[in-house]
Formats: structure tokens, C-alpha cells, sequence
């Protein structure tokens, strides 16, 4: 692996274990200075990281440093910038879980203010103790950990949610403010990563809002769309696709007709393949079935059929002389070796004349 980082001093808190110790994994394997910050000092981190800095002879050093203490923190970056030197990557990965999974109203403020102090607070006091560093070498690149629930949002897990939803205001204006100065801050927004504290809730059982979440996601909703992308394509395609293979059949514009002819058919029986599915899909949740409406002409319950007078046979009939047309377009074009690859039924102008035609 590359090192573009040689010459640079990294700082990773809470690198003790988790996502903050692979974190400073790798900024070792690119070859930057480590400063590995955490509540402890994390020293089983730091004897990781020595042994991937042993061939290109980088340093690291561990700081004890409680992120919501404002001294702490101003503390610790101080004794980095003078062993090390001034602090040019930054990357704010301590955080906390929420204690309990509660509905908001139940949740004690005191949670929600220790979320904030943790996720927040502190992201926002290493920043501020990390960017005279890189204001004075013209360059830095601070990166605040979110969380994918900062994104969306999760029931009974509001002040989590709240904090990490938070972290990407503090990192946008942060960004603003400092971009011409050749220090870029950006935000990740990671899902569920199997780390020793979701191991650990995963074994005690107390990690039921990721069941929570699952059930609350709307797949609905995501087939629904599904089926009306697919009926956008089959209506965008259909005109296209009959006009290009009339072409194609004429032979008047060359080869790259049958080419377009061809890409749009694709297209439309993808697309047909995914409304049969999603429509398959809907029809066998209880309250939005699909297929008994599109086939009989009338919808379940009450309310009024969707063709006046219920007509089955003229639905059956329709889908029947589909089918019959595509099969017998199927014997023609591939089954039937006597047949050239234009249509016979078809006569244009200047078209297609067999061979025993007078």
C-alpha cells in the first residue's frame, strides 16, 4: 500500500477498540503519525499500530482525553503538537450508545444531554482544538463520524438519532469556514458495524430497535416504486422501440438502427419483468393485492369495479390474443428457419417482397 500520509500527525479518538481502532489501522498502513486518543489510554491499540509502523519507522502516542472536557482536549493537542507535531488529520470517532431504547417522552434528559456532550460537544471541541494546527501548515482534513440513524432517524433511539443528526450541521460549517485554508471537513455516516458493543448488546438481547427498524422499513413503498419506474420505461420505450425497428426493417439508416432497436427491447422486457414481479410482490401482502384487479376488472370490498360491468372474458381475451401474438412472433423469429429476421405479416413500401410474390 501507497503512504501519502508520511510526514503527517493523525489524531483518532476513541481509538481504544471498534471502528476507532481499524480507523488508526489504517492511517498507520499510510504512514502517518499517530496520536491514538481515548477516555484510558489505549494502549492494546497502541501496541497494534507499533507493529504496522515497524517497517517504515512512523511514531504513535496515546493520550488520555475525555472528549466533553474543554481543558482535556486542549490539554492532550498540546502534548501531541509537541511530541509529534501539529495535528494535520483529524478524525472525531468517540461516541457513546444510548443507554436504553424508550419512547422520547419517557427518556431521561439527562441521556439526551450526555448524547449531545459526547457526540457533539465533543466533535466540535477537538475541532476546535485541531484547526489552529492546520490553519498554521495551510492544510488538514477533519472527518466527524455520523451514524446512518443521524440520516433517518430511528424510534426509541431519539437522542442518538438527534446527536448524530447534528454532527452534519456542525460539519458543513465547519467546512465553509475553513476551506480556504485547504482544510476539508467531511462527515461518514456508517450503519451497524459488528463491534465489541454490539457484540455485547447482541448477547444481553437489548438491541431490539435494529428489529425495530427492519420492521419499520417501508418495502412497500420501494416495490411500488419499482412498478412505476417500470411503467415510465415500457411508455418512454414503446414508441421508440416500434419506430426504430421499422427503420431497422427498411434498412435505411444502417446497421446502428437494429442496435437501438435492440438496447430499447432489452430495456422494455427488463422492464416488463419487473412490473410482473413487483406487482407479484404487492399481491401477496393482505391489504394491496394487484392481480385480481388487472385480470377481472374489479377491486375487493365496496367500492366500484374498475371496468363498469366486470367484463372477465374482455380481460381474458385481451391477455389471451397477448400471449398468442408474442408465441407466434417467437415460432417466426426463432423457431422457424425458413423465416428471415423480417416480418412476413409486414409489407411497408420499398419493404420486404418474398420471393414468390408476383
Amino acid at each position: 500500500m501507497t503512504q501519502p500520509l508520511v510526514g503527517h500527525v493523525a489524531l483518532v479518538t476513541g481509538a481504544g477498540r471498534g471502528i476507532g481502532r481499524a480507523i488508526a489501522q489504517d492511517l498507520a498502513s499510510r504512514g502517518a503519525d499517530l496520536a491514538l486518543a481515548d477516555i484510558d489510554p489505549p494502549e492494546e491499540t497502541l501496541a497494534i499500530i507499533r507493529k504496522i509502523q515497524a517497517n517504515h519507522g512512523a511514531k504513535a502516542m496515546t493520550v488520555a482525553m475525555d472528549v466533553t472536557q474543554e481543558t482535556q482536549v486542549r490539554a492532550a493537542c498540546e502534548t501531541i503538537r509537541n511530541t509529534l507535531g501539529p495535528i494535520t488529520v483529524c478524525v472525531n470517532n468517540a461516541g457513546i450508545m444510548q443507554r436504553q431504547s424508550a419512547d422520547h417522552h419517557t427518556l431521561p434528559i439527562s441521556d439526551l444531554e450526555r448524547m449531545l456532550a459526547v457526540h457533539v460537544t465533543g466533535s466540535a471541541l477537538v475541532c476546535a482544538a485541531v484547526i489552529p494546527h492546520m490553519r498554521e501548515k495551510n492544510f488538514g482534513r477533519i472527518v466527524n463520524l455520523s451514524s446512518v440513524l443521524g440520516l433517518v432517524g430511528l424510534q426509541r433511539r431519539t437522542a442518538y438519532s438527534t446527536a448524530k443528526a447534528a454532527i452534519a450541521g456542525l460539519t458543513r460549517g465547519l467546512a465553509l469556514e475553513n476551506g480556504r485554508y485547504g482544510i476539508t471537513v467531511n462527515a461518514v455516516a456508517p450503519g451497524y458495524v459488528l463491534t465489541d458493543v454490539l457484540r455485547e448488546k447482541m448477547r444481553l438481547g437489548t438491541l431490539d430497535h435494529t428489529l425495530e427498524m427492519i420492521k419499520s422499513f417501508d418495502w412497500q413503498g420501494l416495490v411500488k416504486l419499482l412498478l412505476a419506474v417500470s411503467m415510465v420505461t415500457l411508455l418512454v420505450c414503446s414508441m421508440p422501440v416500434v419506430a426504430s425497428g421499422y427503420l431497422t426493417y427498411l434498412n435505411w439508416l444502417g446497421k446502428w438502427t437494429k442496435e437501438v432497436h435492440e438496447t430499447l427491447g432489452n430495456f422494455m422486457l427488463l422492464a416488463v419483468g419487473c412490473h410482473v414481479g413487483a406487482v407479484t410482490l404487492l399481491s401477496t401482502g393482505k391489504t394491496d393485492r394487484q392481480v385480481r384487479p388487472m385480470i377481472t376488472g374489479c377491486v375487493a370490498g365496496n367500492g366500484p369495479d374498475l371496468v363498469k360491468h366486470n367484463l372477465v372474458a374482455v380481460a381474458l381475451a385481451l391477455l389471451l390474443a397477448v400471449v398468442s401474438f408474442w408465441s407466434w412472433q417467437t415460432y417466426q423469429y426463432i423457431l422457424d428457419p425458413q423465416l428471415t429476421q423480417q416480418a412476413r405479416w409486414l409489407h411497408p413500401v420499398g419493404g420486404y417482397n418474398d420471393a414468390n410474390d408476383d
